[in-house]
């Protein structure tokens, strides 16, 4: 499936947030996945829609460390 080039940004700054905090806060996507009790391609799917994340699973990226804020600032004004 091909995305419209903003769409197709907005989930690429995403996704290098994501990728960053899984480093700044030293953890691995399975490590994600398992505390927000996903699997391995739900999380992927997620990562790559921004917009399919549940606020359950929000409220879990942040009790990781997640910066949220900063997350949800890139689906709301696509940064």
């Amino acid at each position: 499936m091909q995305l419209h080039k903003t769409e197709d940004m907005e989930y690429n700054v995403f996704e290098l947030l994501f990728k960053a905090e899984l480093k700044r806060l030293k953890l691995r996507k399975k490590d994600v996945a398992k505390h927000l009790n996903l699997t391995m391609p739900t999380l992927k799917g997620r990562v790559e829609d921004p917009n399919t994340f549940k606020i359950q699973e929000v409220k879990l990226m942040r009790e990781l460390g997640f910066d949220i804020e900063t997350m949800y600032n890139i689906i709301l004004f696509r940064i």
